[in-house]
């Protein structure tokens, strides 16, 4: 009732009619980096991003979207998530800075899996925290919601004829 949920998420599935059935207000989408293509592709998806932010979804993204490429997004992002699993010490530190360059940001140390990391973490005032080292992931009991039979009868459609033909 009262936090949030992050859910992964795909470039297909951000498409799915499948999100009209959630409540907006409580979702985080963790919008996955574009690799390679980030340089041609960042402004053709920015519509699509900007419309979920509009529809009320929150986007968390990786440090990665801290690259010039990804410039474009920076005022859609609401949650920064700094994988401390791959960065060094100092490289964290100094996408934590970047980070907090990005007006209401909410700053996240993720994938934290020791205490030196934790600690690191802590002395740079991230706002939240992430990783086996504090909790390992848990279910989350909800309710099943009936859909709405259109929604039904398009995901359906989509389900036996995924190219829409």
């Amino acid at each position: 009732d009262e936090g949030l949920l992050f859910l992964n998420t795909t470039y297909e599935s951000l498409r799915s009619p499948h999100l009209d059935l959630l409540p907006t207000g409580k979702i985080v989408l963790e919008i996955p980096s574009l690799g390679h293509a980030a340089s041609s592709e960042v402004e053709g998806r920015r519509p699509a991003l900007a419309a979920l932010r509009d529809k009320g979804f929150a986007l968390a993204f990786n440090h990665s979207v801290l690259d010039s490429a990804y410039a474009p997004w920076h005022d859609l992002v609401n949650y920064l998530k700094i994988d401390f699993s791959v960065l060094a010490a100092e490289r964290a530190v100094l996408m934590i800075r970047w980070g907090r360059r990005i007006p209401g940001v909410t700053l996240i140390a993720d994938k934290i899996e020791s205490a030196a990391q934790l600690q690191l973490a802590q002395e740079n005032q991230v706002d939240l925290l992430q990783g086996y080292y504090l909790s390992r992931p848990a279910a989350v009991p909800a309710p099943i919601a009936p859909a709405a039979q259109a929604v039904i009868d398009q995901l359906e459609h989509q389900r036996f004829n995924p190219l829409g033909l």
